[in-house]
């Protein structure tokens, strides 16, 4: 049998790789709110919040794609639906999680006053027409809106009309809504998307505007899922311990050479080099297409 010598770092990398690929653990973190998985980062995680605020977090999280909620692929949820799912939440709880700037509160439901309708009909304008002709029993739900493709057809801000429509005092919020108020996944946490730890094989496609994809050297080694979000929080997210690729990095995931020649500012390196194509990938379809045998006859 073949002995191989290694020094102490190398001996702690294998280590380290042996124990993330044999529990399972995950190559990278992820930043948002909407998911939830052993690698996964969440504001409530890197913000100071105590263990009541996280769970009423979670609890938005494992409910609001339910469809008793709203028809949206992702619903806010009301004080009363919080209630329904824990009698002991309260409205001071959920506006703290809202000062902390984890929650957001949305006018969901808006009920019509007939009598400033019929006083205002003649100035309505095309957008405050069509908005309310998605009225259902006298009230409006946001939801209902969304779904409706004629505001993107004729370009109708749904919340600008509905602003206008509160200032004429022709429709009057009933019901309040929270969320997320990170709710877009591609742009992560705080400028943070993903970070890959050195176990990773794999980098994810580059693009021309750039990503909030950041790497990290620090190897972490853990006993569990729990252990390995708390050390990666510890010792590779507070003290900033990533950093994004550089350009040498970028011309080799692309294959180019690590001295290709690109402009100084990342912004126009990360362009050119984002709206490449993967030198090695053409040249491997290339040759596999040739290997067919197509061109012979």
């Amino acid at each position: 049998m073949m002995k191989i010598r290694c020094g102490k770092r190398e001996q702690k990398q294998i280590h380290t790789t042996f124990l993330v690929k044999c529990f399972g653990f995950n190559d990278y973190f992820l930043f948002n709110d909407l998911r939830n998985g052993h690698t996964t980062i969440h504001s409530w995680d890197i913000i100071e919040t105590t263990e009541r605020q996280k769970n009423i977090c979670l609890l938005l999280l494992k409910n609001r794609r339910k469809s008793n909620y709203g028809q949206l692929d992702g619903n806010p949820l009301s004080l009363a639906h919080f209630q329904s799912l824990d009698s002991s939440i309260t409205q001071p709880e959920i506006d703290e999680l809202v000062a902390l700037e984890i929650f957001k509160s949305e006018e969901y439901r808006f009920m019509i006053k007939r009598s400033n309708i019929k006083d205002n009909i003649k100035n309505l304008t095309q957008a405050e027409e069509i908005l309310l002709s998605f009225t259902t029993n006298g009230e409006i739900i946001i939801d209902n809106l969304k779904i409706q493709k004629v505001f993107k057809l004729e370009k109708i801000s749904i919340q600008k009309t509905i602003d206008s429509l509160k200032q004429k005092h022709i429709i009057e919020c009933v019901e309040i809504r929270y969320d997320f108020k990170n709710t877009k996944i591609s742009t992560g946490l705080f400028g943070v998307s993903r970070i890959f730890l050195p176990t990773s094989d794999i980098f994810p496609t580059l693009v021309a505007s750039d990503t909030n994809d950041f790497i990290t050297l620090k190897t972490i080694a853990a006993i569990n899922h729990d252990d390995f979000k708390n050390k990666f929080i510890k010792e590779v997210y507070e003290p900033r311990e990533f950093r994004k690729i550089t350009k040498s990095e970028a011309c080799l995931i692309q294959g180019f050479p690590h001295d290709f020649k690109l402009p100084e500012s990342r912004s126009r390196w990360m362009k050119l080099i984002g709206n490449s194509v993967s030198v090695p990938v053409i040249d491997k379809l290339c040759k596999a297409i040739i290997d067919t045998g197509i061109f012979e006859n």
